[in-house]
């Protein structure tokens, strides 16, 4: 075998993740792709490990002349990590030996490696067929090779794949350029649909971090305890159904960018765990005394306004100092006016397959008027539709079905509940005196009216609805729920008050 030289830098830091089952996890190496001069595109070779219920998948470093080696094992210390009982600590090697590829044994391994039918003995390498499989324990492992176009390199301007013109864009990418390299922790306002997400993955393969992996969390989609366990991890036996030790997203994101969206939706419990991290760089898993080091670049995303948050005392103040440390603050659509033909064309030819869509008379005139309260997301579902109903790439006004009675939602920081008008207040007669169960049922009364209002004027729409309560959607469905409301019961309630 010749002489090995090892990698500068890890591949990629990859940890089995929770999955609904079928997602792909990426991390990607950054650097020089081989071009290929016909066709004007990059060849890349690609990892896949098949880890049950989700697929890792890692692009390895670029072809060179030298050798090099990275090591897959289940230990953190390894350039791949596979976190399964069936892998041991130090497992394999994989060899980059310029387009060749071989796997070889570990020495002093007891894991088993199969090559195709065939269990390998020894240490000496075997070289592996690009898009043959072969296993390290229950692991299924593939490398293959992709053809596209090369991917920008670190340091390379982050804002390439965000589609402007607006002067309003221009600046929050120029900030974003100057900031993205910055160990900083970064806040990113805007309403729902504004994009956030993209600005915090722009952040990241704007930074030297781009290289390792990028993951991100919804912070309102889990239950507090649910969202504990999977930020910071769990021992075996933590909890009811700990059956096996798991990291957390911190963990996964070691060196790499967590996302932490909807931030705003954090309990205060978490929050304060939360600060502990931030602070120390140091994490505590459920069930462990065992501080763990993490170094990890924290991108909150959040369509609150948190600073309100803080006076009222539902997000603390020492927190908000600490993740605002870069804040970007993306400006709605309808203030981004010179974006909506740019975008609308890309959306189109999206879903045209790269066809030329045209746009009848009165078209992108509709659609700058238009004040998009679901933003840059709601115009590509209109998008979208219209090609649908159209049948061709040829879009009219009729197609767009925009919403004809639509208000722009505004940073969620009003109290859940607003006053009602004074003809839904049902006034007691003169001398009544309210009992206590009468207040409850006006209260009731009050909030199933602002509750139907809110929801025949949003169309049904559940998120639209719950921007304009200024309420989480999970507190909305279950406030719909304890107040019998559904789609077919809004126009019948209103009508028989």
């Amino acid at each position: 075998m010749p002489p090995q030289s090892r990698t500068q830098g890890k591949v990629s830091r990859v940890s089995k993740l929770r999955s609904s089952g079928g997602s792909v996890d990426e991390a990607t190496w950054v650097g020089q792709t081989e071009v290929d001069p016909a066709h004007g595109t990059a060849r890349v070779r690609v990892l896949q490990a098949f880890v049950p219920g989700q697929t890792v998948r890692i692009e390895l470093p670029p072809v060179v002349d030298t050798t090099m080696t990275l090591t897959l094992g289940r230990s953190r210390e390894n350039d791949v990590v596979l976190l399964d009982p069936t892998v041991s600590r130090q497992h394999a090697l994989l060899v980059l030996r310029g387009s060749e590829v071989f796997v070889q044994r570990v020495a002093g391994s007891r894991g088993p490696i199969r090559v195709g039918e065939s269990l390998m003995d020894g240490v000496e390498p075997v070289q592996i067929a690009l898009g043959a499989p072969f296993a390290l324990g229950d692991i299924v492992v593939i490398v293959r090779e992709e053809r596209r176009a090369p991917m920008p390199r670190t340091g390379s301007t982050p804002e390439s794949g965000i589609l402007h013109r607006s002067a309003s864009m221009r600046a929050v990418l120029s900030l974003l350029a100057r900031v993205a390299d910055s160990p900083m922790p970064a806040l990113v306002l805007g309403e729902t649909g504004t994009g956030k997400e993209l600005i915090a993955r722009a952040l990241h393969d704007g930074s030297s971090r781009a290289r390792m992996a990028f993951l991100a969390v919804n912070c309102a989609a889990l239950p507090a305890h649910l969202l504990e366990a999977e930020l910071f991890g769990f021992e075996r036996g933590a909890f009811s159904g700990a059956v096996a030790s798991k990291p957390g997203l911190f963990e996964a994101a070691h060196k790499g960018t967590l996302l932490l969206d909807e931030v705003g939706e954090l309990s205060m419990d978490v929050q304060a765990k939360l600060l502990r991290v931030l602070e120390t760089g140091e994490l505590l898993r459920l069930g462990s005394v065992k501080p763990r080091s993490v170094d990890v670049r924290v991108v909150s995303a959040t369509h609150r306004d948190l600073a309100s948050m803080v006076e009222s005392g539902t997000f603390r103040r020492d927190l908000y100092y600490r993740i605002q440390g870069v804040t970007l603050t993306l400006p709605p659509l309808r203030e981004r006016v010179d974006d909506i033909d740019v975008l609308a064309v890309h959306f189109a030819r999206a879903v045209l397959r790269g066809a030329e869509p045209t746009f009848g008379v009165g078209v992108l005139e509709a659609l700058r008027a238009y004040p998009w309260p679901g933003n840059v997301r709601e115009l590509r579902t209109v998008i979208e539709r219209s090609v649908l109903l159209s049948g061709n790439a040829h879009i009219e006004v009729g197609h767009l079905q925009l919403n004809p009675i639509v208000h722009p939602p505004q940073l969620a920081s009003r109290p859940t509940m607003a006053p009602a008008a004074p003809s839904r207040m049902a006034r007691p007669a003169p001398g009544e005196r309210k009992t206590e169960q009468s207040l409850k049922d006006e209260l009731r009364a009050l909030e199933h009216a602002r509750i139907a209002d809110a929801l025949e004027e949003c169309g049904g729409n559940q998120s639209q609805a719950a921007i304009l309560l200024g309420m989480p959607r999970r507190t909305l469905v279950a406030r719909l729920a304890e107040l019998g409301l559904t789609k077919g019961s809004v126009g019948k309630t209103r009508d028989e008050e």
